[in-house]
């Protein structure tokens, strides 16, 4: 329990890392909509982690070097 709580406190607050996800989503949304995102329905205000994992994957798939960036920095946050 106490490496769980340890592992939690180096990696921020749930709630840092669902903000941070969504800055990240919403940046991906303005950069790569037409190009990657153009079938995917995703509020980033409302995102949550699954969403991310989504946008990360399409990024990932769909997109070129940048995107691709992009969406491994989504992904690791979705985890």
């Amino acid at each position: 329990m106490i490496r769980a709580y340890a592992a939690q406190l180096r990696e921020g607050s749930p709630s840092e890392s669902l903000v941070q996800l969504r800055k990240l989503i919403a940046s991906a949304y303005q950069r790569f909509h037409a190009m990657c995102l153009d079938n995917i329905n995703v509020d980033p205000a409302k995102a949550e982690f699954a969403d991310g994992a989504i946008v990360a994957a399409a990024l990932m798939h769909r997109g070129n070097a940048e995107a691709y960036r992009l969406g491994r920095q989504i992904s690791r946050l979705a985890k």
